[in-house]
């Protein structure tokens, strides 16, 4: 009996992480534009995009960071 539930189990407790990961990434795509502009010293676009990430989601703790930490753009 126990045999057969710990291969279920175990494909759960995967897939629950597959769907962790993929959220977190599907959430976060939009911080790598600013990464990108960032490498491309576009400071302006950089601040820009976190700009917009930072409305939909403005409570987003590494949003907010690289917000404190990129270059001040006069």
């Amino acid at each position: 009996m126990i045999k057969r539930w710990v291969p279920r189990i175990l494909l759960a407790a995967a897939v629950t992480i597959g769907i962790a990961v993929a959220f977190t990434w599907w959430q976060d795509r939009g911080l790598k534009v600013f990464e990108d502009r960032l490498e491309a010293e576009d400071a302006a676009g950089a601040l820009a995009a976190v700009d917009r990430f930072l409305d939909q989601h403005p409570n987003h703790s590494r949003a907010i960071r690289l917000r404190a930490r990129s270059p001040v753009v006069w």
